[in-house]
């Protein structure tokens, strides 16, 4: 039996996560494809993209990076053009510090060494609302380690949807400075209930003690990113469920010019608004 490379590699990411063997799977062979990772961000800062290979389904090795692009660039709707430069481990940064603009549309556009010219569909950055305020509550539960009460945290937020419609968002929060980075901690919102409405979202799968700090960051998407992060994070939250989601492909935005091969991973452009507290007495 032979399986894609996108499907091998969700199904790859679940085994990994719930440390299953894969010894007595036997899927054949599968092509190495190239896989390109990275947001632009309408923040004032060096912008990144990743560019690697994907490994075959029982590689369990990091997979390869791609080092050697002759230009990775983004380019405006209104010919603005940001070089990036490889810097480490496929990881390519701008030649200079920007922010994307709201309202400007971006495409990224890759040269390999092989000439082969990879471009992403156009990515428009939009504005994410402000977030109003930030705060925690509490509630009590048995330590799993101690058998003892303990009082875990967890923040609420409050903020408001954009006046308009099909809005996407992905909240993304952190403990003391460190992201909160499993694919369960992938949390999406549309505003299908809440267009223009003012809203509170109440994280209460995140665990926070006494003096940890929260940072959070609210990032408006565009639609195809909020479905390729919905889609990823379905295929590798529900494995062994009832609601189990059978691994197949994960449409990205990017694609070969003139050449008949995917290409993996997505790039796309968010806005960030931030938002920090420290959880005190």
């Amino acid at each position: 039996m032979k399986v894609s490379t996108s499907i091998a590699i969700v199904i790859l990411s679940m085994m990994a996560l719930y440390g299953c063997s894969i010894n007595e799977v036997d899927l054949g062979e599968s092509p190495s494809r190239i896989v390109v990772e990275g947001w632009l961000i309408d923040q004032d800062t060096l912008q990144e993209i990743r560019i690697t290979q994907s490994v075959g389904f029982a590689v369990q090795t990091t997979p390869p990076s791609v080092n050697d692009a002759l230009s990775v660039k983004v380019i405006s709707n209104i010919n603005d053009s940001y070089l990036f430069v490889h810097t480490k481990d496929g990881r390519y940064q701008s030649t200079r510090s920007f922010s994307g603009k709201h309202g400007i549309s971006y495409t990224l556009e890759i040269l390999l060494s092989d000439g082969r010219r990879i471009l992403s569909e156009p990515q428009v950055m939009k504005s994410a609302p402000a977030i109003d305020s930030l705060t925690y509550t509490s509630y009590e539960r048995i330590s799993e380690t101690t058998d003892e009460p303990e009082i875990v945290y967890y923040p609420v937020v409050f903020t408001s949807d954009n006046d308009q419609s099909q809005d996407y968002y992905r909240w993304k929060l952190y403990k003391n400075d460190t992201l909160f980075n499993e694919p369960r901690h992938i949390v999406l919102l549309n505003d299908r209930f809440i267009n223009g409405k003012s809203y509170q979202n109440e994280f209460n799968s995140f665990d926070y003690s006494l003096g940890d700090d929260i940072k959070i960051e609210l990032l408006q998407i565009s639609a195809s990113g909020y479905r390729y992060l919905e889609l990823l994070k379905a295929q590798t939250t529900t494995i062994g469920t009832v609601s189990a989601v059978s691994p197949g492909p994960i449409p990205g935005n990017l694609s070969f010019e003139n050449v008949d091969e995917e290409v993996l991973g997505f790039w796309g452009a968010a806005s960030v608004r931030t938002v920090e507290t420290n959880i005190s007495e």
